[in-house]
């Protein structure tokens, strides 16, 4: 669930219309989470990676003779990361932070937030 909610949020769309050939009528196919994340995978491989880990292990725990506490934590693991990998920031501003370091070569100014005085 947590997948499909976080396909959902990031703009990759939950159904398909469908036109069955015979008929000629269109419908709309709910998309499974594993084709969400393959349309997904074309704009962030690296996040995609990781979310088809999770949906494999929550796959095995729904559809087999379960999980244990361990692969319930590597999963948990691994889905924080797909959300640091998509919403922290840090990483992604420290790389710009290094390249413009590196095309100035030296220390970049940073902008500054302007203080209200009391």
């Amino acid at each position: 669930m947590a997948i499909e909610e976080l396909m959902t949020a990031q703009n990759v769309t939950k159904t398909r219309i469908v036109t069955n050939q015979q008929t000629q009528k269109r419908h709309r196919r709910h998309r499974m989470a594993d084709e969400r994340i393959k349309e997904f995978a074309r704009t962030k491989p690296d996040v995609a990676d990781v979310l088809l880990a999770v949906k494999w292990i929550g796959n095995s725990g729904s559809h087999e003779s379960g999980l244990s506490a361990h692969d319930v934590l590597e999963g948990a693991q691994m889905f924080s990361h797909a959300l640091r990998l998509l919403y922290d920031p840090s990483q992604s501003e420290l790389l710009r932070r290094v390249a413009l370091v590196n095309k100035r070569r030296g220390p970049a100014p940073r902008k500054t937030v302007a203080r209200s005085r009391p």
